[in-house]
């Protein structure tokens, strides 16, 4: 099977993964109303029916949020669409100053970009997607501008990334914009 072929197989399966939890989750599983929901203490919320659209509730939908930990299900699509699975990929000196998860990257490491897919979505190694942004390429900033690129094509056109992990720059221990 052709490399580019078998890139837009995982692509596509991670998302339809991440969309089955979504429609599995018991909360989506019965009617749910409005009431339901009046005790929720979150900034924003909103609850779709899945097979209608319906919305069924909602708290500051349209309030931009930070997207955390799901920036690094863009990482992965652009991972796999710029490299090939058994490519060796070698840490960053950096990569050891990356706050909240890790996969255990230390610098120096070479490790398969399949690896580090998995180490992006199994533990949510930030070190991984740092690791992946510096290998595609060279610095944060144009792997960014590479993760918005990819975001308007997808046609995710509020979406905007500074990072390849999801960190608030704020709150990470090593500043990586």
């Amino acid at each position: 099977m052709p490399q580019k072929k078998k890139k837009k197989i995982i692509i596509i399966s991670l998302m339809i993964i991440y969309v089955y939890i979504i429609l599995t989750t018991n909360m989506y599983s019965k009617e749910i109303e409005e009431k339901d929901f009046l005790n929720v203490n979150v900034p924003s919320a909103v609850v779709i029916d899945s097979k209608t659209g319906r919305v069924l509730y909602s708290h500051n939908m349209n309030d931009e949020r930070a997207m955390a930990s799901l920036t690094k299900v863009m990482t992965s699509i652009l991972l796999i669409e710029n490299t090939n699975e058994d490519d060796i990929i070698t840490a960053p000196k950096e990569v050891n100053w990356l706050g909240g998860s890790v996969m255990g990257l230390k610098a120096g490491d070479k490790i398969k970009s399949k690896d580090l897919l998995a180490g992006m979505l199994l533990p949510s190694g930030n070190d991984a997607a740092y690791t992946v942004a510096i290998h595609i390429s060279g610095d944060i900033e144009t792997f960014a501008n590479l993760m918005n690129k990819k975001a308007f094509e997808i046609g995710a056109y509020n979406t905007s990334f500074k990072n390849p992990h999801g960190l608030d720059t704020e709150r990470s221990l090593f500043n990586c914009i």
